[in-house]
């Protein structure tokens, strides 16, 4: 019987290029796969069945997204993520699973709250407690929390101690590129817009500053990414914030780094959501620091460039 459903699910797996077919029995095979991730005795069915569902979280329409979240995905994916740090097993599986709910959080604040609501961010620290061998969970765990932390009414579960601590120590990990750090450094950066009235922990929130932006200096302008943005208006929001200078300083060097190295995608993106202005408002603004002034100058050359080999603007 294992060797036939070992079979299903890898034929399940090729056909999920089919969005015809799949869209048909989506919650069906939802409910039917998760069965085999929520029983843990064979952890060959349950590697290949966390590799369908982390497909199926990807690309998916809000409405995909909700089905996922309706049927318990998020609940059962937590629950293995659990399992599999618990047994020291950072494998392979972990780092789908934690992919599947990187993904399916996405843009999606029910999905984030419902990852909060399976106290995903004790796993976050549980987790972080495993050091280098868990670091592709740790930096898939990261970008989920980068969702959670872009939901205003859901940030409060970061004010914490224990997670502002174990986020200021990832900000100099120099795992996965520059990855963990970033995707640290972001999340502080959404806190940090809700000025200093929000930050009810005792970790000076002027060294938390200091370390976002030492973090910032140390990385690599040139460096190639794992990351896809389908908008920028996370990161133009925190530019149009004025409570966190080093918030800003993450926000612009993230657009410069975009524009740098995915030039064709991000200035359009710039364009169109209005991150001009806000650029050239930072780059002839005198009283701004001198690193801010010449993210804010090499992404407006950047883009302008770009625009005249393309006859945009």
């Amino acid at each position: 019987m294992k060797h036939i459903v070992r079979n299903c699910l890898l034929i399940l797996l090729q056909y999920l290029g089919e969005p015809s077919l799949v869209d048909t029995f989506r919650e069906q095979l939802i409910r039917a796969v998760l069965t085999y991730i929520e029983d843990s005795v064979d952890m060959s069915l349950t590697h290949i069945a966390t590799c369908v569902i982390y497909t199926l979280g990807c690309a998916t329409t809000k409405e995909q997204k909700a089905l996922l979240r309706e049927t318990g995905a998020i609940g059962s994916i937590v629950a293995l993520v659990s399992r599999k740090k618990q047994a020291n097993e950072f494998d392979a599986t972990i780092d789908a699973a934690t992919g599947f709910l990187w993904n399916i959080t996405d843009e999606c604040p029910p999905n984030c709250k419902e990852f909060v609501d399976c106290n995903g961010m004790d796993l976050f620290l549980s987790v972080c407690g495993d050091g280098p061998s868990a670091k592709a969970a740790i930096r898939n765990l990261l970008g989920l929390l980068g969702n959670v932390a872009e939901v205003p009414s859901l940030r409060h579960h970061f004010i914490r101690d224990d997670v502002i601590v174990t986020l200021v120590k990832l900000l100099e990990s120099e795992d996965e590129g520059i990855e963990i750090s970033y995707n640290t450094c972001g999340i502080l950066s959404h806190i940090g817009t809700d000025g200093p009235e929000a930050w009810k922990v005792t970790v000076p929130q002027e060294d938390v500053f200091t370390a976002m932006e030492a973090a910032i200096c140390r990385w690599d302008i040139d460096a190639e990414r794992s990351i896809n943005y389908n908008s920028l208006e996370p990161l133009l929001q925190i530019i149009k914030s004025k409570k966190c200078p080093s918030a800003q300083l993450w926000a612009v060097w993230a657009l410069a780094n975009l524009t740098n190295v995915s030039s064709s995608k991000y200035c359009l993106l710039v364009k169109e959501e209005g991150g001009i202005p806000l650029l050239r408002e930072i780059f002839e603004d005198m009283s701004k620091e001198k690193m801010l002034k010449e993210l804010a100058g090499r992404t407006l050359a950047v883009c302008d460039i770009h625009s005249q080999e393309k006859g945009l603007w």
